[in-house]
C-alpha cells in the first residue's frame, strides 16, 4: 500500500482554501452572504434554520438520530456540496440576469443540497441498523423523507414534492430521464444540485485519500463492493481500496462526461461566472484526476 494514500491528512477549507468547510457555521456565514448578494433585503431565516437543525443532526443532539457515522459522507462532504450548490446558483443568477431562477427556487435548491445525504442517518430507535452505510442504495429517497418532514415543519408543504425530486438529481436510484417536474422551470435546480454534489467531492484536495480510506468501507459496508449478475453469478466490482483507486479514473471521466456535461447541463460553469473566469472546481478535478491516474499505476 502507498504511504501516500495510507492516511486521509486533514483538509478543512475549500477550494478556494479560504472557507473551513469542516465548521458549518462558518459555511453558513459565507452562504448567507451569498444569497444576500444575489436578494439583498430577502428573509433568508430558511437557511439559518436549516443549519441549526443539520448541526444537531449531524451531532447527535437531535432526540430522533444519530450523529453522522458514514466517514466519506460526512459534515465535510456536505458542506463543500452546499457551498458548491450556492455558487452554482449565484453564477446562474448573474448569467441569466433576465431570467433569472429566484428566491424561492434557490432557497429550495439550497435546502436540498444541505440534507441530501441526510438519508445516511440512523434513527435512534432503529436497532437493527448498525451503520449509516447500510442505508447507501436507498440514501436519496430518505433524504426526501427528512426534507419533508423539514418543509413541514417550515410551513413549505407545497414544495415536498418537488424536492423529493430534486434531491433525485444527487443519485443512482433513479434514472435522470424519470426525474420529471409539472414546471420544468426547476429543471436547473435539478442540474445544479447534481452537479454541486459531484464537482465539490471529486475536487477536493483529500479525494484520492478519501476514496481509499472511507468510501471503499462505506461500499463494503453497504454490500456494493460486488454484485449479482442476470446469470446468478457474483461479480466483483470492487476486490480491495486499491481497486476501488485504479476504477476511478473511470468513475472521473465517466461523471464528466455522461452527468456533467450531458445530463446536467454543463452546469458546472456558472462557477467560472461565479469565480470571475476562473473554474476552481474543474481544476481541482483535473489535479485529483491526474494524481490517481499516477497512484493507480503504482498499486
Amino acid at each position: 500500500m502507498l504511504q501516500s494514500i495510507d492516511k486521509v491528512t486533514v483538509d478543512d477549507f475549500d477550494v478556494t482554501g479560504r472557507v473551513k468547510v469542516s465548521d458549518p457555521r462558518s459555511v453558513e456565514v459565507e452562504v448567507l452572504a451569498i444569497f444576500r448578494k444575489l436578494y439583498p433585503d430577502a428573509d433568508l431565516s430558511l437557511i439559518e434554520k436549516g443549519f441549526d437543525h443539520f448541526i444537531r443532526c449531524y451531532s447527535g443532539e437531535h432526540p430522533d438520530y444519530h450523529g453522522v457515522d458514514t466517514p466519506y459522507h460526512d459534515i465535510h462532504h456536505v458542506m463543500d456540496v452546499c457551498l458548491a450548490c450556492a455558487r452554482l446558483l449565484a453564477g446562474y443568477e448573474m448569467k441569466h440576469k433576465d431570467q433569472p431562477l429566484g428566491l424561492e427556487k434557490a432557497l429550495l435548491g439550497f435546502i436540498c443540497a444541505l440534507f441530501h445525504d441526510a438519508g445516511y442517518l440512523r434513527y435512534k430507535d432503529d436497532y437493527e441498523t448498525r451503520h449509516g452505510a447500510e442505508y447507501t442504495r436507498i440514501h436519496v429517497s430518505r433524504s426526501g423523507l427528512f426534507l419533508e418532514h423539514f418543509l413541514n415543519d417550515n410551513g413549505l408543504s407545497h414544495l415536498v414534492e418537488v424536492a423529493q425530486t430534486l434531491v433525485q438529481f444527487t443519485g443512482m436510484e433513479l434514472e435522470i430521464s424519470a426525474l420529471k417536474f409539472e414546471d420544468e422551470s426547476w429543471l436547473p435546480i435539478g442540474y445544479i444540485i447534481g452537479t454541486a454534489d459531484l464537482i465539490a467531492q471529486m475536487a477536493d484536495s483529500q479525494y484520492a485519500q478519501k476514496c481509499h480510506s472511507h468510501l471503499f468501507t462505506e461500499f463494503s459496508i453497504a454490500g456494493m463492493t460486488e454484485k449479482e449478475t442476470e446469470n446468478g453469478e457474483i461479480e466483483v466490482l470492487y476486490s480491495d481500496a486499491d481497486d476501488l483507486i485504479r476504477k476511478t479514473p473511470c468513475f472521473i471521466n465517466d461523471a464528466l462526461e455522461t452527468r456533467l456535461k450531458n445530463y446536467f447541463s454543463r452546469s458546472y460553469e456558472y462557477a467560472a461566472v461565479f469565480f470571475g473566469g476562473r473554474n476552481l472546481y474543474m481544476e481541482g478535478i483535473q489535479k485529483n484526476l491526474s494524481k490517481i491516474i499516477e497512484l493507480g499505476k503504482q498499486l
